[in-house]
């Protein structure tokens, strides 16, 4: 979980440095269809695809970042069974470290909220986890921008996350 969090820190280091802007664009931004191992999702154009280790895919911006994570049914017996609020929940038990927020619903999705200090740039981050089930797999999209951003980012991340769709990836 460290080389995780040390390159989500990096990235979201440099793309700190890089950035003179932290307002969120208005609503009529320019939005792409991002598509990458089975799992599309409607962004600002703005955004690009980075590598984080550990995750299976992630989208930037100086301000902002998306990370998603895919769990395959083949992983463990029994998941293909659990249904999404049982997965949501194991999701916060692995994140018991980080005191999420209980999990509750929204906008027919389950997700959490927590905070966590990248200490190699001295900013607490807040994630916002939604968690879904699809066909082969179970994903977490996770949604972080700086503390002081979360207020008014989360309802443009709520927006995000309700643009997420499954596709096959073979």
């Amino acid at each position: 979980m460290n080389g995780k969090r040390m390159a989500l820190a990096f990235i979201l280091a440099m793309l700190m440095c890089l950035s003179g802007c932290s307002a969120v664009m208005v609503d009529q931004e320019k939005t792409e269809l991002f598509v990458s191992d089975g799992m599309e999702i409607v962004l600002p154009a703005r955004f690009e695809k980075h590598n984080a280790e550990g995750y299976t895919v992630c989208y930037a911006t100086p301000t902002e970042t998306v990370l998603a994570l895919r769990e395959a049914f083949s992983l463990a017996e029994g998941l293909e069974t659990m249904t999404v609020r049982e997965y949501a929940d194991l999701v916060y038990l692995a994140n018991a470290d980080k005191v999420p927020s209980p999990i509750t619903e929204e906008e027919g999705f389950p997700l959490m909220e927590y905070t966590y200090r990248v200490e190699t740039v001295g900013v607490d981050f807040v994630y916002l986890s939604v968690m879904y089930k699809a066909d082969h797999a179970f994903w977490t999209v996770q949604f972080a921008c700086p503390e002081g951003n979360y207020e008014e980012y989360r309802p443009q991340f709520i927006t995000w996350a309700k643009s997420v769709k499954f596709v096959s990836a073979e």
